[in-house]
């Protein structure tokens, strides 16, 4: 073999090794970047000034906690396991990992206004229930319409980050940081279920529609035990286009009051016109309207209506049992 070919063969040979070895470097690069990532817990306690520069806490003195999911599968896998708990195992998953966001913080402000209006005393009632306002101004917000309404309100309205947001309403998925998606509370957010057929049923979790609920006249029953009033009213979803009942619970003491979340059912609900008969047994929503599938053009302008044994978790062996007789579809 000649001189130059030789030459050649060692150049090739070299070029071979280099091109090897950039492939193992790169491909070690890639083994190692991979392994980090799927080292990460699927969930952490971060704050949130390492994802956002120089946002702060509300009460700007500390820096605020957010939770921190490995990516977009694990923040919905977790959120999907959360919605399906109890308040109560909700708290517990929270303790677990060290992490007080804004549902801790509701659940906190909630538990103190019910010992508030533990009480039958009014001087001690105004007297604590101030003390609860100022302690909560500048974390969570109150009804600006009733200053007798203790019912704690975040500072935003989202209903994924009510669970797994920060008190403000932050949380990080992957190395993006994600804010509530309305940064204003509303008062009258209603959590939404849909019946699906005639057969007694509780909807999947609510769809993104706003409510847009309207309420018939003279078309509500009320049961009491105790400081707890539990109503139910027939209405309508004007966005969603269907008839719907809402349910609400009061914890009262004259005119000191909080809203409260519990169960609902109704064993009979029947609505009845000249064109139409529907007969449904209803589990409502904690606190929200309940959407029944059935377009209020079904039932005409006017129906009447049958509640048989209306109860909520609230007001004990109260049943509510009421016939309403021409309900005028608004």
């Amino acid at each position: 073999m000649n001189k130059s070919k030789k030459m050649k063969l060692s150049y090739v040979t070299v070029l071979g090794f280099l091109v090897l070895g950039l492939f193992s470097c790169n491909n070690e690069n890639e083994i190692l970047n991979s392994a980090k990532e799927n080292q990460l817990p699927e969930v952490e306690v971060s704050n949130l000034s390492a994802w956002s520069n120089g946002t702060r806490s509300s009460n700007g003195t500390q820096d605020e906690k957010v939770l921190r999911f490995r990516d977009l599968e694990t923040y919905r896998k977790v959120l999907s396991k959360l919605s399906g708990m109890t308040d109560e195992e909700k708290t517990s998953y929270f303790q677990e990992i060290g992490f007080d966001g804004a549902f801790t913080l509701l659940q906190s402000a909630n538990n103190e206004a019910d010992l508030i209006l533990d009480s039958d005393d009014l001087n001690d009632i105004e007297t604590k229930a101030n003390e609860y306002k100022k302690k909560y101004s500048s974390m969570l917000s109150f009804n600006p319409e009733d200053q007798y309404d203790l019912t704690p309100y975040l500072n935003f309205t989202d209903k994924e980050l009510s669970i797994t947001g920060s008190t403000n309403g932050y949380v990080v998925i992957g190395n993006s940081l994600k804010k509530a998606d309305n940064a204003h509370p509303t008062y009258d957010d209603y959590t939404v279920v849909m019946t699906n057929d005639i057969q007694a049923s509780r909807a999947g979790a609510p769809g993104p529609i706003q409510p847009g609920w309207k309420e018939f006249k003279n078309a509500s029953l009320t049961i009491k035990k105790g400081k707890y009033k539990s109503t139910m009213t027939i209405g309508r979803i004007v966005n969603g286009h269907s008839l719907a009942i809402s349910f609400q619970t009061k914890k009262k003491v004259v005119l000191w009051n909080k809203s409260i979340n519990t169960n609902y059912s109704i064993e009979s609900l029947s609505f009845n016109s000249p064109q139409f008969n529907y007969s449904n047994k209803v589990i409502g929503p904690r606190s929200g309207v309940c959407i029944l599938n059935l377009p209020p053009e079904k039932v005409g302008k006017t129906f009447d209506s049958i509640v048989k044994n209306f109860q909520s978790g609230k007001c004990g062996d109260a049943r509510g049992n009421q016939t309403f007789k021409n309900i005028t579809v608004m």
